[in-house]
């Protein structure tokens, strides 16, 4: 079962569902690949130990890669680079979405 569409839960399995599709898509290049199935998560503990894994398997692809390998193309058209710099992005917006769901959380009247 997915979480709840806009929970804090909801966030962190897309996010370690996202670096699990950017490092097979890393991987495939310059093919398109499968989508890897989001990971599970019955719990908030849960689901931030599978999004440091994910989190961590992505760190260690890109980490394994020569300086050069950052030009090469994905299915998408991006090449590894932009891909970096959208993740990023990507990042930011949704730990910003976590943020305000945790503070009106907590400031819920």
């Amino acid at each position: 079962m997915h979480p709840l569409s806009g929970s804090v839960l909801w966030y962190i399995v897309h996010l370690g569902h996202c670096y699990r599709w950017y490092k097979v898509i890393i991987l495939s290049r310059p093919d398109r690949p499968a989508e890897p199935l989001p990971p599970e998560a019955k719990n908030l503990a849960e689901g931030i130990s599978n999004v440091k894994i994910a989190r961590d398997e992505l760190r260690e692809c890109i980490s394994s890669l020569y300086e050069e390998q950052f030009r090469d193309k994905l299915y998408n058209g991006r090449n590894i680079l932009d891909q970096m710099r959208m993740i990023i992005r990507h990042d930011a917006w949704h730990g910003g979405q976590i943020a305000v769901a945790r503070r009106l959380y907590k400031y819920r009247t």
